[in-house]
């Protein structure tokens, strides 16, 4: 997990983004989370994947978002509340 945030942490692209400023000022832990994801993840991966790579509502399977950051972003706010 260190390995993550400090890969995180060091990248000035996503520092730079307007959802790393809203996630670094927001108080609330939904509008935090969304925001992180928002960052790390491409609009993409947000639209076209799922934590289990289950079925869509239309029976199509997602893709899995990367696990690594799926668990950086859960130990964030699990962890921290």
């Amino acid at each position: 997990m260190n390995e993550v945030e400090a890969d995180i942490t060091s990248s000035t692209s996503l520092r730079k983004r307007r959802y790393w400023q809203l996630y670094l000022e927001s108080n609330g832990w939904t509008r935090a989370t969304c925001a992180l994801m928002s960052c790390l993840f491409s609009r993409h991966q947000m639209a076209n994947s799922t934590v289990f790579g289950r079925q869509s509502v239309c029976g199509k399977i997602r893709s899995r978002l990367p696990a690594k950051l799926v668990h950086f972003i859960v130990s964030k706010f699990y962890f921290h509340r």
